[in-house]
């Protein structure tokens, strides 16, 4: 977030660098949870810095969010990240996000855009895609249009142009010595949903630990029933933020730990209801503190 883009009335330029991000690398050091996690901390921040800015205009404001295409490689692994992880964030935005954000605005973009946007496009929401815009070879005047050069970083400068002031960082990859090497364990157990169908563990306790891996995409949640008799979905608290499609197979485990407020029963809840072909098989371990 670099501040507002005064040209562009009532937004503030967010500025990505989603073409430098090491986002394979990111794959291979943390959990989909804890990037969902990082995101999620992303979008709050951006969403007090709208309400701030509508406190103090008493408009309505949004985000303008550049992203910068700098560096993009066309391989496998990026087909990879487009029809996993970077679709299933995208699918949590909308579900979450998408009115804050003003436009989508991809610049530098590479000359096999077209087969990148070809195959992202289908696996976006409808509200987000219309919110995309692709600028062409005279983007470096164009964005200049849409936001003051102080909002705007300065690692866009070159010979030819040197209006861009914003102080920003390059994006460096991550460390390979930090990716995540450890070997599934032994005793986890196992849970297969066929496709089209949902799966559920039901657990009691005062705190739940889990480790998670799965060999393919899959929603989640972890919902709250006072008793056993209450077994319909709709009659339970959700307590744990709904992940319709996460992506999978998983490289690193999700991990992550429930502090239960009450007695009760805790249902974990699997989807492979987007699945039409592929039986879900989710290799988990789970350690609860028992109930005082």
């Amino acid at each position: 977030l670099t501040g507002p883009a005064v040209n562009t009335p009532n937004v503030i330029v967010n500025v990505e660098q989603s073409g430098r991000n090491d986002y394979w690398g990111m794959m291979l050091t943390y959990s989909i949870s804890e990037i969902m996690q990082a995101r999620l901390h992303d979008l709050e921040t951006m969403l007090r810095r709208v309400m701030q800015m509508e406190r103090e205009t008493g408009e309505q404001a949004s985000i303008l969010y550049f992203m910068d295409l700098t560096g993009l490689k066309y391989d496998k692994r990026l087909v990879n990240l487009l029809t996993g992880a970077l679709s299933g964030i995208s699918a949590f935005m909308s579900e979450h996000y998408v009115e804050m954000i003003h436009t989508f605005v991809l610049l530098n973009a590479p000359s096999f855009i077209a087969a990148v946007w070809a195959i992202a496009r289908p696996l976006l929401p409808e509200r987000t895609r219309n919110k995309v815009r692709i600028l062409g070879s005279n983007w470096k005047t164009e964005v200049l249009e849409m936001a003051v050069p102080e909002v705007l970083p300065s690692f866009w400068n070159d010979d030819k142009t040197q209006a861009f002031k914003a102080p920003l960082e390059l994006a460096e990859p991550l460390d390979p010595a930090g990716y995540y090497k450890e070997k599934p364990n032994e005793s986890a157990k196992t849970l297969s949903i066929g496709p089209g169908k949902t799966g559920t563990i039901d657990l009691k306790g005062s705190v739940i630990r889990w480790c998670i891996h799965t060999d393919g995409h899959f929603g989640y949640t972890v919902y709250y029933a006072e008793n056993e008799s209450i077994q319909e979905i709709n009659s339970m608290l959700n307590i744990y933020p709904i992940f319709t499609k996460i992506p999978g197979p998983t490289i690193v485990p999700l991990k992550d730990e429930l502090q239960c407020q009450e007695s009760g029963v805790y249902k974990f809840w699997f989807s492979n209801e987007h699945a039409w072909l592929h039986t879900l098989n989710i290799r988990y371990l789970i350690d609860v503190d028992a109930q005082p």
